[in-house]
C-alpha cells in the first residue's frame, strides 16, 4: 500500500494555496459588494489587476439587466449563512465585453472584530450558454421546417389526390343517372368511400 504524503504547513497555509491555485474565481465582498479581495483565477477572468481592484463592486460589472438578479442573491444569501446560492448572470471583462458566469454567494454574518461580508464564487460559463443557445436555434428551425413540410403535404394533399377524389365523387354522381338499378348500389357504396 503506497504512503501518503503528509503536507508540510499550517491549515492556514493549504487553505491559502487552495485559494491562489484554483480554478475558480473566488472573492471577499464588503456588505455592499465591493471587492476586497480575489483570488488570481477571478483576476484574469475579469482582466483586472489587484490594484484596480477596490474600485469595483460585484454590481458595477453586472450587466444592466441582471443586476437586479445578483441583488436578489445577495438578499436571500444574507437570509441563509449557511449555504451557498447562485444564479446565472453576465459580468463584464476590464475591456466591457460580458461573459455569462454561475455566481455563488454565501453571506458571512457580522461577528467579533469582523464586519459583514460575502464569499463569491464565480465560474465562467459562457461556453455552456453558446451551446445551449446553439440548441435553441436548431430547435427552432426544426420546429419551423417541420411546420413547413406540414404546409407542403396539406397543400400538395389538397391540390392533388384530394381533387382527383373530389372529381371521381362528381363522375359518379353524373353516372348514376345513366346506369342500371343495381349498378347504382354499388355506385353510391363507391362514392361513399371515396367520401
Amino acid at each position: 500500500m503506497p504512503k501518503r504524503s503528509k503536507l508540510v504547513g499550517t491549515k492556514k497555509d493549504h487553505l491559502e494555496i487552495i485559494y491562489q491555485t484554483a480554478p475558480m474565481g473566488i472573492a471577499l465582498l464588503d456588505a455592499d459588494t465591493a471587492f476586497i479581495t480575489c483570488n488570481p483565477a477571478l483576476l484574469r477572468k475579469l482582466g483586472y489587476t489587484h490594484e484596480e481592484l477596490p474600485e469595483l463592486d460585484l454590481l458595477s460589472i453586472c450587466h444592466p439587466w441582471d443586476r437586479n438578479k445578483v441583488q436578489t442573491l445577495v438578499k436571500a444569501a444574507q437570509q441563509q449563512d449557511e449555504s451557498y446560492l447562485r444564479d446565472e448572470v453576465r459580468l463584464a471583462h476590464k475591456d466591457g465585453i460580458f461573459f455569462w458566469t454561475e455566481v455563488s454567494v454565501q453571506h458571512i454574518p457580522k461577528a467579533l472584530n469582523r464586519p459583514e461580508s460575502f464569499v463569491v464564487m464565480i465560474q465562467n460559463i459562457q461556453k455552456r450558454k453558446e451551446i445551449q443557445l446553439e440548441l435553441m436555434e436548431l430547435r427552432r428551425r426544426l420546429l419551423e421546417n417541420s411546420e413547413k413540410e406540414r404546409k407542403a403535404l396539406a397543400q400538395n394533399l389538397h391540390d392533388g389526390p384530394m381533387q382527383e377524389l373530389h372529381s371521381i365523387n362528381f363522375q359518379i354522381a353524373g353516372m348514376l343517372d345513366h346506369v342500371p338499378e343495381e349498378t347504382v348500389e354499388q355506385l353510391k357504396m363507391i362514392q361513399k368511400t371515396v367520401r
